[in-house]
């Protein structure tokens, strides 16, 4: 598991066992730029192609340095409905709570905050489960 995006239940590559690939994703690198106040990475990958209805995934990840702040934007490209699932995942010593449309958890000092801009979305939280796809 991976703190990304899945669609319809299927994962970004085609795995064929532990640690066996049968297909991986092609990775594209959209954008690289890096100043003094902060780096932005823009990068998309084919591995929801081979579905129906073909989905695109681009990550955009913005590091805003005087704020020591990290921004994370999906976007995602279809022309259909899917069922998209978000997943991040914490260690168990980090601490983690929902309040409304935020989720947040901190470890000592380091902190972070998750928010959902669309209304329609929806925060699940899970511990320490064996069983897929959460485990």
């Amino acid at each position: 598991m991976h703190n990304t995006v899945t669609f319809d239940s299927e994962n970004q590559s085609e795995i064929g066992g532990n640690f066996l690939w049968l297909r991986k994703v092609n990775v594209t690198c959209e954008l690289w730029e890096t100043g003094s106040e902060s780096d932005r990475f823009v990068g998309s990958h084919d591995g929801y192609h081979r579905l129906d209805d073909s989905v695109v995934h681009c990550r955009e990840i913005l590091l805003k340095k005087a704020d020591q702040r990290v921004v994370v934007t999906d976007t995602l490209d279809c022309a259909g409905h899917h069922r998209a699932e978000y997943r991040w995942h914490f260690s168990e010593a980090c601490e983690v709570w929902l309040e409304g449309k935020v989720l947040y958890t901190r470890r000592g000092v380091i902190a972070v905050s998750l928010r959902l801009v669309d209304p329609a979305l929806k925060f699940e939280t899970h511990n320490g489960e064996d069983d897929l796809p959460c485990g």
